[in-house]
């Protein structure tokens, strides 16, 4: 008897451990022979063993009922299959003289393509005035399923929690967040919405805990996180507009794992999960705090700021204009530099200032960059340009937090000791003729 390649294991040991625990898959690597006038079992790796003629026909007899019973499950679902797509247009037509709502018409559809027959039958049962009472039981057929699913894949979890290979500790601590969430998963067991378990205190408490058994430190982080993204929005005078995939990626993605891993992927709202959780915690802060954290956060940062003192040569140029840099010369009434470009008193005056201007904004804008980091953008523009770039780049950052209405960045021209609008006006100018698009 030959075994089949496409469903027997290649592994000789379980080959061989299959003439006692009656595997099918070790069966199916065996091919039953006899060799000088002894039954052996040829092993997939070519090794033949002995065996006795009760061991050969009990593991030919068993190979054989199981091949029987997939080919009989094969032809079954052959048939399913062939019912499924014969009558998918009367299904249409019984589900739609129903008039569901959509979400229950596309329920009763997809519980179709499964067990057909089945689901139709059910859908006779009722006529169509019953349509409630159809409506109700595909809610807790569908819930039941979800359940089930859930269930399952909690378990899933739970052993593979206790198998990680991980040390004795973190081996319970898995542990311990899987019993957490299935009970936050049993407190929403009921509901057909299981968004609605979000408004549950005592499940947002079992979700909080199986959050520090699985992803320890998340949630402790986040909450600060949020405490200082609260903070931020006072700081531009606004209120702060939650987006929890970008604010807290860390507290998303575990949450997110939890409930695939979990089978509550498809029936929890990520978004909705995350804010609920931190909301749960307390830690919306009273605006009125905040404003005053806000008032003192700025004013110890702005006291890191040096004040950007005018360049030796503008001083030295206002105390009187015959102090004009050494890269000029003059020629006749006016000056020229060292490409020969002729400038007036006037034109040496504006150069000298606007070389100070740039000088004092790039001082204030390396001292904004160390206080508030570059976004992940302004850093691929500092990392792809030359040693020269950077300092621009910095530049860019404080002009666009300016422009964003940042508090910090607004506040820190004062210390330029001129008009802000016409600070961002020369900043603007400065930075297009660098190559920047603003």
């Amino acid at each position: 008897m030959r075994p089949d390649p496409e469903m027997g294991t290649k592994d000789a040991g379980k080959s061989l451990a299959a003439l006692r625990n009656g595997d099918y898959q070790g069966l199916e690597g065996i091919q039953f022979g006899v060799m000088q006038g002894n039954p052996v079992a040829i092993l997939p790796d070519g090794h033949a063993v002995v065996i006795s003629a009760g061991e050969a026909m009990q593991g030919i007899t068993q190979r054989n009922k199981r091949r029987q019973q997939i080919g009989e499950q094969m032809a079954y679902d052959e048939d399913v299959k062939h019912f499924a797509e014969t009558n998918r247009r009367t299904m249409q037509q019984l589900v739609d003289g129903f008039e569901f709502a959509p979400a229950i018409s596309g329920g009763y559809m997809s519980l179709y393509e499964s067990s057909p027959m089945e689901t139709m039958q059910e859908l006779l049962q009722y006529d169509r005035g019953q349509r409630e009472e159809a409506t109700r039981s595909l809610v807790s057929k569908q819930r039941t399923a979800r359940n089930n699913t859930i269930n399952n894949s909690l378990s899933m979890m739970a052993r593979n929690a206790k198998g990680s290979g991980a040390s004795a500790d973190e081996a319970g601590r898995l542990q311990v967040g899987v019993g957490h969430l299935r009970n936050f998963a049993t407190r929403a067991a009921p509901l057909d919405d299981l968004n609605e378990v979000l408004a549950d205190p005592a499940a947002l408490a079992e979700l909080q805990m199986a959050l520090q058994g699985v992803s320890p430190g998340t949630l402790s982080k986040s909450k600060r996180a949020l405490i200082d993204n609260q903070r931020d929005a006072e700081f531009v005078g606004e209120p702060y507009m939650m987006n929890p995939q970008q604010d807290y990626p860390a507290l998303h993605s575990a949450l997110k794992t939890m409930f695939t891993s979990g089978g509550m992927a498809n029936a929890i709202n990520v978004d909705a999960a995350v804010a609920a959780v931190l909301e749960a915690e307390n830690v919306i802060v009273d605006p009125a705090s905040l404003r005053a954290s806000a008032r003192l956060e700025v004013s110890s940062r702005l006291s890191k700021y040096g004040t950007p003192n005018k360049s030796a040569e503008r001083k030295a140029f206002e105390k009187d204009d015959t102090n004009v840099p050494d890269r000029f010369t003059p020629k006749g009434d006016g000056y020229v530099d060292a490409g020969g470009r002729e400038y007036t008193l006037e034109e040496v005056k504006s150069d000298i200032n606007k070389r100070d201007f740039i000088s004092r904004a790039m001082s204030l804008a390396s001292d904004f960059v160390n206080l508030n980091e570059m976004p992940e953008k302004y850093q691929r523009l500092a990392e792809a340009g030359s040693d020269a770039q950077k300092p621009l780049v910095e530049l860019y950052f404080y002009y666009e937090s300016m422009l964003d209405g940042k508090r910090e960045a607004v506040q820190s021209v004062k210390r330029m000791e001129e008009n802000p609008s016409d600070i961002r006006s020369k900043l603007k100018t400065i930075l297009q003729a660098a190559g920047f698009n603003v």
